[in-house]
């Protein structure tokens, strides 16, 4: 209900990293219109949370960089720099902490035995910020590297999964994700034509 969602929303906001505050306060360059999303409830959804974490589909040895190097991991596979799309990212980071606060979703581990092994989960846990990072990165990087679109899809799947592996997320937090990383890709697309 709307009065706990904004109990939870403040409660977040006061554990944001400056960086993540600065984010709400930002207007992106470009518009892009959401529809309404939402998620199953959190108790019935973790049996599947702990599913993956205990079936492991991405290899352990890749999730701190799938956790800490998930943009430069999707611009590898093109070999392109960070730096080129600076502003891009930004503007998906502004649209995911201004979702991530609107829904204000607890994380497996609030509601749960599990423990945080990462300083990359201060905000609400809908929709996952790493999954629109990688998604919207993949429908951008796919259109100019069209060859390379599987290999985008691969990576963007894997960073995506790893959060729920790690146990940071719900697996519907990464599909809504997926599905918002794709339409800010798309909108972008339409007014970068020639990128």
């Amino acid at each position: 209900d709307k009065e706990e969602g904004d109990i939870i929303a403040s409660k977040w906001i006061k554990q944001l990293s400056k960086k993540k505050k600065k984010l709400l306060e930002e207007t992106p360059s470009f518009k892009v219109k959401f529809p309404e999303y939402s998620f199953p409830d959190n108790k019935k959804e973790l049996p599947k949370v702990f599913e993956v974490m205990e079936n492991k589909p991405i290899d352990e040895k890749l999730i701190n960089d799938l956790d800490k190097n998930n943009l430069k991991m999707m611009l590898d596979v093109v070999g392109e720099k960070e730096s080129k799309y600076k502003d891009f990212i930004r503007d998906v980071d502004i649209y995911s902490m201004k979702l991530k606060m609107k829904y204000g979703r607890k994380r497996p581990y609030e509601i749960s035995k599990i423990k945080s092994i990462t300083d990359t989960d201060d905000s609400p846990s809908f929709p996952s910020g790493h999954a629109i990072e990688a998604h919207a990165l993949e429908k951008v990087l796919a259109s100019k590297y069209p060859d390379k679109a599987k290999e985008l899809e691969s990576m963007a799947n894997k960073i995506s999964v790893s959060r729920v592996q790690m146990g940071n997320h719900f697996p519907s937090d990464i599909v809504v994700g997926k599905k918002i990383g794709h339409k800010i890709g798309e909108e972008y697309l339409k007014i970068n034509k020639n990128i």
